[in-house]
């Protein structure tokens, strides 16, 4: 059995590990299922958000249940069309204990498979243990 990541366990400036999404035809056919419209070739810069949570997930793990997604902000370059395979450098920005909550804030920076820069991004959590 993997122990659950705690607060304890990440460092200010850690680097987590990279993740690879696949900008495929079922995120572009859930995206407009829920939204509408013809997405085109180009994803829309909201599913910035869901590349950059896939790669998350598949990284910070196992997490403890009941964390808080507090916060995003996402810093827009260019965006992957469809088929594209981009990745995602996640690290722990900053820890800090704070009236009684682990507070995380994880900066992202996703690349298309080229190299060329997407998006960088920040999520702030509340860390449950």
């Amino acid at each position: 059995m993997t122990t659950v990541r705690t607060f304890d366990t990440f460092e200010s400036g850690q680097a987590m590990g990279s993740h690879d999404v696949t900008v495929d035809q079922v995120m572009f056919d859930r995206w407009a299922s829920l939204y509408g419209g013809d997405l085109g070739e180009t994803a829309p810069g909201g599913m910035a958000m869901v590349v950059v949570m896939r790669s998350y997930m598949a990284i910070v793990t196992p997490r403890p249940p009941g964390n808080i997604h507090a916060g995003q902000h996402f810093e827009m370059r260019a965006l992957p069309k469809l088929g594209d395979r981009v990745t995602t450098d996640l690290v722990c920005q900053h820890k800090q204990e704070r009236k009684g909550r682990r507070w995380v804030t994880w900066a992202t920076t996703t690349r298309a498979s080229d190299g060329t820069p997407l998006f960088d991004g920040r999520i702030t959590t509340i860390w449950t243990a």
